[in-house]
């Protein structure tokens, strides 16, 4: 996707990649003009790569899966994995 942020209190037009590699997510920021890797993220290993002066817009909050909501409200779970041994 796109995005924005600011390098060296400039505005910055940015590409955002999001790979998996190996079965791990790594989040790129990159320059819109040349492809420069402003940001890298690797949300598992909570970690982050980023070039010195570049402040990146807070990316929008990713709508919650409502499987996994479901998932944990269901009554089936909560008696199979909660409920003390008889």
């Amino acid at each position: 996707g796109e995005g924005t942020g600011s390098l060296d209190g400039k505005p910055a037009e940015t590409l955002r990649y999001r790979l998996e590699v190996a079965s791990t997510v790594i989040e790129l920021d990159c320059r819109k003009g040349d492809g420069a890797l402003l940001e890298g993220r690797v949300p598992m290993q909570h970690a982050t790569y980023r070039l010195e002066g570049y402040l990146a817009e807070a990316a929008p909050a990713e709508p919650p899966d409502p499987r996994e909501r479901e998932t944990w409200d269901s009554p089936s779970f909560v008696d199979t994995f909660v409920r003390p041994r008889s």
